[in-house]
């Protein structure tokens, strides 16, 4: 399948997903995110109230095995997307996009935490056409204080 800015080159067919900062896709997520959260809020068990938490650590990788194709491009049976992030390969607007498209989504609903994992590739943090070495430590301190912010 070719593609070219997440179009399927002669099939006509524009696919626009999660994690690059589409104003229709962020809020169609943060209301599929808000729905989730008020169903899982909804059930009761011994301990009280039901918390959502969007945390699944490795759990996309065998769920992804239960689940068919998906008009984003991914395959049958492969991962699903890990946490808040974007599936692998579909973020084409780069870093910042991502985080845009995830700060969309309600996480003051899930209470026991959202996982976001970004991979960036080690040329991105040692030249002129990336983040620049002498940058890293305030790209450290924004994402540390952004985290030691949400844990108190």
């Amino acid at each position: 399948m070719q593609r070219e800015n997440g179009k399927d080159l002669g099939s006509g067919i524009d696919r626009v997903v999660f994690g690059n900062d589409n104003e229709a896709t962020n809020e169609i997520a943060g209301e599929m995110f808000t729905f989730i959260a008020n169903e899982i809020e909804s059930y009761r068990s011994k301990f009280g109230t039901m918390t959502p938490g969007i945390l699944p650590v490795s759990g996309n990788t065998p769920f992804g095995l239960e689940v068919g194709a998906l008009s984003s491009g991914r395959h049958a049976w492969k991962p699903l997307a890990d946490g808040v992030s974007p599936n692998g390969g579909t973020d084409t607007e780069g870093p910042g996009a991502v985080l845009k498209s995830v700060s969309h989504l309600p996480h003051d609903r899930f209470v026991q935490g959202t996982l976001l994992n970004m991979k960036i590739e080690p040329e991105m943090l040692n030249s002129e056409n990336g983040i620049m070495p002498h940058t890293y430590g305030r790209v450290y301190g924004i994402f540390y204080g952004t985290w030691k912010g949400c844990t108190g």
